[in-house]
């Protein structure tokens, strides 16, 4: 099979290609012009309709830059051109990265039937792409694959996030101070997404919407209290005596994949973290 990949220099498409690179010959779309062993594109329908014809499937992970996203230009619609530059290339096996943003601040845990709500231009430009992705299925015989994804876990958490922050402290036996409740949020590690991905992109005739995660929330205490454990060094979680009330549940009902692609995750939050502690200390 032959795999072209969209956001194949960012944290997802690195890792599949890393872990899959001698399964699939895979091709790697980047907006970086002489980017060793990646294919330049940029991103207009003409340049990705000519890569798509010489590839039999796609797994789309770029995602709309925030200036696109205010746009009021037609042309800036990355998803759309992407997409329509497949089918008219006669592309169909696609997996697209949508995110569990489309359920906003609706009540959870969510399954695909659930109405969703977008609260943020980025949710609703995925809620459109992914109507989208349904036209062309019904429409055009296409086999797209709209993942909802759960939040990522993995030891390249962006700088400032409360994960990163965790677990720098608690490599430096540093306690972890938690200042909110009310979150509770299901993460998918990045070694059990990126083979959720490839059962996706493995099953050519599978099409629709599905959640894509751990199918387990967790709590910012419990967050805490883990990656002390993990860590096993001295650390200690201090909980402040006035928490700062927040209201966030982003469970999400995983049955739907599991049962289609024959897929289960591997890792527990604590099993996640314990990886991710081998991974920064080089254990």
């Amino acid at each position: 099979m032959i795999i072209a990949i969209t956001g194949a220099t960012g944290l997802i498409g690195k890792a599949f290609i890393k872990k899959y690179e001698k399964k699939y010959k895979i091709v790697a779309i980047s907006r970086r012009k002489d980017e060793p062993g990646y294919v330049y594109s940029d991103f207009s329908y003409a340049s990705l309709n000519e890569i798509f014809r010489k590839v039999d499937s796609l797994i789309h992970l770029a995602g709309e830059r925030l200036h696109k996203l205010e746009s009021t230009d037609e042309e800036a619609d990355l998803d759309k051109k992407v997409l329509m530059a497949a089918k008219n290339a006669g592309l169909k096996n696609i997996v697209y990265a949508s995110s569990r943003g489309v359920y906003g601040n609706s009540h959870s845990p969510w399954d695909e039937s659930n109405k969703i709500a977008p609260n943020n231009l980025y949710a609703l430009k995925k809620a459109q792409s992914e109507l989208l992705c349904n036209y062309l299925n019904e429409q055009h015989d296409m086999r797209i694959k709209c993942l909802r994804i759960a939040q990522v876990l993995s030891e390249n958490e962006y700088t400032g996030s409360m994960i990163r922050v965790f677990l720098d402290r608690a490599s430096k036996s540093e306690n972890l101070h938690v200042s909110a409740t009310g979150i509770v949020r299901e993460y998918i590690y990045l070694t059990d997404l990126i083979e959720g991905i490839n059962k996706a992109i493995s099953n050519s005739n599978k099409f629709g919407v599905f959640n894509l995660g751990s199918g387990r929330g967790v709590s910012i205490l419990e967050i805490a209290e883990t990656i002390a454990e993990v860590f096993n060094n001295g650390c200690e979680v201090i909980v402040d005596d006035e928490l700062v009330e927040l209201h966030e549940n982003s469970l999400m009902k995983v049955d739907l994949f599991k049962t289609t692609f024959n897929w289960s995750p591997r890792f527990t939050f604590k099993s996640a973290i314990e990886d991710i502690k081998r991974n920064i200390l080089g254990e």
